[in-house]
């Protein structure tokens, strides 16, 4: 029928997967663990040998699988392409209804310019497509980094059913979803992966995640999928979720003293009793002071990370000490693969690096000696200045650096070695510093994996945030899509005023970055609110939990949202408890909504209420707040209400 046998796919030679398997066998030992079974499939020639380790968890409807390729011979293998590291066919119960959604990654357009931020407004917006009996519908990242564009992962909705394919690949990836008759075929791996192996030669491709639901649809796909990777795929911290920080943000580029100083950071930080976790340094450390990161003399400095030593004479040294004598934890921004081509490394390690003709050239992770330089590089910093959390970006395009760097017969080797190199960057970081936590950005969000996310958190989903007075609106589009994807990610909440509660619950997340006096050289004003700034922080923290829990977009408008509310719930029925947020925009006529709410008990009593007092504690049973709901009145626009309730 057309349907395939097997959930990997290759052509080696003039041999389809299919073949390769039918003359040389395909082997299967399983072995049971303690949360899954492992399934080791096994099938080689004299010059190719292909592994799949597949595990099925034995508490989720959810399979995910490693593929490796390896030539144990002396000779060069014949050549290896066409790899499709999920290789899947769906039909479902009801194709009439069915369909596929994608995501769209972090990204930008030229077609919003109206003010600083709008050219973010569309990034991790869904798209819903009808194929059409035939059409092969093509999507995947570009220019190397997984998230730019499109998230490397979708679903095939179809009612109560819900198909959904995660792709593990810190690259160059493509996927295509085509409908034949009532089948959907789905290709997704390595995008143009065409090589021959040299002898001994072992290579790492894409890996893969499958879940499947047949009731709850996509709602109950969202929170399998975010308990999985909670649970299964996160590396835990002393056996737990790693935690989700609340960072007071600062420029880099700013010098030791106004760090130090009253101005707006660390004393601020103690002296007003700021209940955040993380002090945050951003870029610009290694170079002559700048004011923002507007200014292009931090990014034409990158590249050899050492300390500017008029700004920071000590390192952070003297940072370090406040910081931790102040009950807080350090972050510091680092973003190791983009060199300048003046800098000292440039000139006295050029085969470290990858160069294309411009002013920054790539360091090559795939490059054994590069990658050692990169590593000991980092976990000096770390060690000497007793970092927390270690923040690791990525602001340019790594694809044509790869591919120029590729023979002809082996089209594809620079960017997998690159990202093996990568993900053991991060793996040998955490084991060296096992209490270090690592920050996925990559230019805000363009580098999501789920094979990252076992090594770091994201904690800006978006270089939106980087400019001043961003509307709210465009952070809860955000977040209603990376919701549906990634437990646990963090933004920033700007309010260089304060007081604009709208604005700092529209960024609230399972992480947060108090981006307030991010950048500021001149005191804070006598008269700033530090009090409704720690009633925010406060709040935030009373209800961080809950961001990590089961996920509900009760509404969600896309952009600015114009005449509609946006509406999230999170619910953690481990404790009893959740939140919903509700926001009235600036341009909704919209004075009342009935939220009907979702996974509770129907014949539990929950007690409702709201944290600004707007009304009274309700009680109410879980069928009433199911059915037709909890009815909220907002008179004001752009106000936004976050309502508490808890099991009694």
């Amino acid at each position: 029928d057309g349907a395939p046998a097997f959930p990997v796919a290759f052509h080696y030679g003039a041999m389809s997967s299919e073949e390769f398997f039918a003359a040389h066998g395909l082997s299967h030992a399983t072995e049971e663990k303690s949360d899954h079974t492992l399934h080791r499939f096994t099938s080689e020639t004299d010059s190719l040998r292909m592994v799949v380790e597949l595990k099925a968890w034995n508490d989720f409807p959810a399979w995910e699988w490693q593929t490796t390729f390896a030539n144990p011979s002396g000779k060069r293998s014949e050549r290896l392409h066409r790899l499709h590291s999920a290789h899947l066919a769906f039909t479902p119960a009801r194709p009439d209804e069915s369909r596929l959604l994608r995501l769209h990654g972090s990204f930008h357009t030229d077609s919003h310019a109206n003010c600083a931020g709008d050219v973010f407004k569309d990034s991790y917006t869904p798209v819903r497509t009808v194929p059409a009996p035939g059409e092969v519908v093509a999507f995947g990242a570009i220019g190397g980094r997984p998230s730019d564009v499109w998230m490397p992962c979708f679903d095939i909705e179809a009612g109560a059913e819900n198909l959904r394919v995660v792709l593990g690949w810190a690259g160059q990836w493509k996927a295509s979803v085509q409908k034949v008759d009532l089948e959907y075929r789905i290709d997704a791996g390595i995008e143009d992966a065409d090589l021959v192996l040299e002898p001994g030669e072992v290579i790492h491709v894409a890996s893969a995640a499958l879940l499947y639901n047949s009731t709850g649809g996509n709602d109950q796909a969202v929170n399998l999928w975010r308990r999985l990777a909670t649970e299964k795929i996160m590396l835990p911290l002393n056996h737990e979720p790693p935690p989700a920080p609340l960072s007071y943000m600062s420029w880099g580029g700013q010098g030791e003293k106004i760090h130090l100083d009253r101005i707006a950071n660390i004393r601020n930080i103690i002296e007003h009793k700021l209940p955040i976790d993380y002090y945050w340094i951003d870029a610009g450390w290694f170079a002559p002071e700048s004011p923002n990161e507007f200014s292009p003399v931090w990014a034409s400095n990158v590249g050899d990370w050492e300390f500017d030593p008029e700004s920071f004479p000590q390192e952070l040294r003297n940072i370090e000490a406040a910081v931790h004598q102040g009950g807080k934890k350090l972050l510091l921004w680092l973003e190791p693969e983009r060199v300048r081509t003046d800098r000292k490394l440039a000139k006295e390690h050029p085969e470290y690096l990858i160069f294309n003709g411009t002013e920054n050239a790539l360091l090559d992770l795939g490059n054994p000696a590069a990658w050692q330089w990169c590593f000991d590089k980092i976990a000096g910093i770390i060690d000497r200045n007793k970092l927390d959390w270690y923040r690791q970006d990525f602001n340019f395009q790594p694809l044509g650096y790869w591919r120029q760097q590729d023979p002809p017969d082996r089209q594809g080797i620079t960017e997998i070695r690159y990202v093996a190199g990568l993900y053991r960057l991060w793996r040998e970081l955490r084991r060296q510093f096992p209490n270090l936590m690592i920050d996925n950005c990559a230019s805000g969000g363009r580098r999501l994996d789920f094979e990252l996310l076992r090594y770091s958190l994201p904690l800006w989903y978006s270089d939106m945030q980087c400019a001043p007075g961003f509307e709210p609106e465009y952070a809860l589009t955000h977040i209603a899509g990376m919701a549906r994807y990634w437990p646990r990610f963090g933004g920033g909440v700007q309010n260089p005023a304060g007081g604009d509660t709208y604005n700092f619950r529209a960024a609230m997340s399972a992480a947060l970055g108090i981006h307030c006096f991010y950048g500021t050289t001149a005191p804070v004003s006598d008269d700033y609110p530090f009090d409704w700034l720690r009633d925010r922080l406060d709040e935030y923290r009373a209800v961080r939990d809950c961001f990590a829990g089961d996920y509900y977009c009760l509404s969600a408008p896309t952009g600015a949202g114009d005449g509609m509310w946006t509406v999230f719930q999170y619910d953690r029925p481990e404790s009893a408890r959740g939140i919903v947020l509700a926001f009235r925009g600036s341009r909704s006529p919209v004075v009342e909504c009935a939220i009907t709410l979702r996974g509770l008990e129907e014949d539990a009593t929950y007690q409702v209420d709201d944290a600004d007092r707007t009304f009274a504690p309700v009680t109410a049973d879980g069928k009433v707040l199911l059915g037709t709901g909890l009815t909220v009145r907002i008179p004001t626009p752009r106000t936004a209400l976050l309502i508490h309730y808890r099991k009694l």
